[in-house]
């Protein structure tokens, strides 16, 4: 009996940090997957577009604050994200929002 009690103080000690560990990796994971995204879309959508600054700064403004909104609310643990919609019909919305169901440890 012995060796399972030092087992279980063994386990009782170090799990904290485990389990720290697991969810320090899954905080930093979500928040980097955010920044990558808004990254990728401003690359995408921007790099090969020849347009001039006064015209293209309210649609990259779009994309940047959706951008920065889901960094932080991914910061935050919140599911809710914004998405640019990309239309250009008339009263159309910029940005939408959605709640995404995400899992969680």
């Amino acid at each position: 009996m012995d060796g399972f009690r030092k087992g279980i103080e063994f386990f009782e000690k170090n799990n904290g940090a485990l389990l720290g560990s697991t969810l320090g990796n899954q905080y930093i994971d979500r928040v980097e997957t955010e920044i990558n995204k808004t990254v990728e879309s401003l690359n995408n959508n921007f790099s090969s577009n020849g347009a001039s600054i006064s015209t293209l700064k309210g649609y990259v403004a779009e994309f940047w604050h959706a951008g920065t909104f889901n960094i932080k609310a991914s910061i935050k643990g919140s599911n809710h994200r914004l998405v640019v919609d990309k239309s250009h019909d008339f009263g159309s919305v910029d940005v939408s929002g959605k709640t995404f169901i995400s899992k969680r440890v």
